[in-house]
């Protein structure tokens, strides 16, 4: 009986620690492709949460500066993932040729 309450204890105090890495993303997963802010060019701030994109059927994290950027980047983050993964400004320019 008391070998039951051990490992009984054992497991609620060990088991969610082991399992919460297979259910919790990984840091990496979550972390932006670029620095710069496809945007306005400013530095990514890490304190904001990246944009998912869809390329190629691979998510793209793309990272802003600040929640205007984010929010402009939201809208339309099939437009920003080229300039993201190349880590510069998106440029309206560019695009047209």
């Amino acid at each position: 009986m008391r070998f039951l309450l051990i490992a009984a204890l054992f497991m609620g105090a060990v088991a969610p620690t082991v399992f919460a890495a297979d259910v919790a993303p990984a840091a990496d997963s979550m972390k932006a492709v670029n620095t710069v802010c496809p945007v306005c060019g400013g530095k990514v701030d890490a304190k904001i949460e990246p944009v998912v994109a869809m390329v190629d059927e691979k998510k793209v994290m793309i990272g802003c500066c600040k929640m205007e950027c984010h929010d402009m980047v939201a809208k339309d983050a099939a437009k920003y993932a080229p300039s993201a993964t190349a880590n510069k400004q998106w440029k309206a320019e560019a695009q047209v040729k």
